[in-house]
């Protein structure tokens, strides 16, 4: 997008701590103590400033977990996802689905297939995160009506956010296009510099006639 730097505004740096058999753990941390982006490597679990998120990755850089700081948490909502690849699409897109269910644990990611083979119904998700794989724009962000208000959102877009930097895809950004809820969303959340201004207002992902019960 012309004009827009998403990188600008939002201080990211990322601690990086071994783990048995090649594995890593990485903490994504808001502040200014180190360069932008910059990764350092640590033997400590805990890292000054505010830590947005925990992911721990395989030696070929696959998430197996991802655990958001408790201040997005409100409601103390545990997640689980499932990765959806869509990568026959145009362009190439990632999904990244969460469940509230509780065959997993807080954070895991597992394949369609594990899925499957437990028995998941997909159409019990609380939420869904769609962004272009090539080029990290966010699609779309949606969370069903009866889970609003408790951040799952926020824990989605983290969650994304972990999946990229293990693979060294893209960082996830978005435009300014968003509904009205999606403003919201946005504007309190920790990434808005990652958010393009406003220049364009959708309609409600939720039709009106199901609004009854939504915070």
């Amino acid at each position: 997008m012309t004009g827009f730097d998403p990188t600008s505004g939002m201080p990211v740096w990322f601690a990086r701590r071994a783990l048995p058999e090649g594995a890593t753990a990485i903490a994504c941390v808001l502040g200014d103590a180190h360069p932008y982006r910059h990764v350092i490597d640590t033997t400590v679990s805990e890292e000054p400033g505010t830590v947005l998120y925990r992911g721990e990755y395989t030696a070929d850089g696959e998430m197996t977990s991802c655990v958001v700081d408790p201040a997005f948490q409100q409601g103390g909502i545990d997640l689980w996802y499932v990765e959806e690849s869509e990568q026959g699409a145009d362009p190439p897109a990632t999904n990244l689905l969460a469940f509230a269910t509780p065959e997993w644990p807080d954070g895991s990611i597992v394949s369609i297939d594990d899925a499957d083979a437990r028995g998941v119904d997909l159409r019990e998700q609380v939420g869904a995160l769609r962004w272009w794989t090539e080029t990290g724009q966010v699609h779309q962000v949606y969370v069903a009506a009866h889970m609003r208000r408790r951040r799952i959102g926020s824990k989605l877009t983290l969650t994304g956010a972990a999946l990229t930097l293990g693979r060294r895809w893209p960082s996830l950004w978005a435009t300014g296009e968003l509904t009205d809820m999606g403003a919201v969303f946005v504007s309190r959340a920790p990434w808005t510099s990652r958010v393009a201004p406003r220049s364009m207002s959708h309609p409600p992902m939720t039709p009106t006639d199901a609004w009854t019960g939504i915070p």
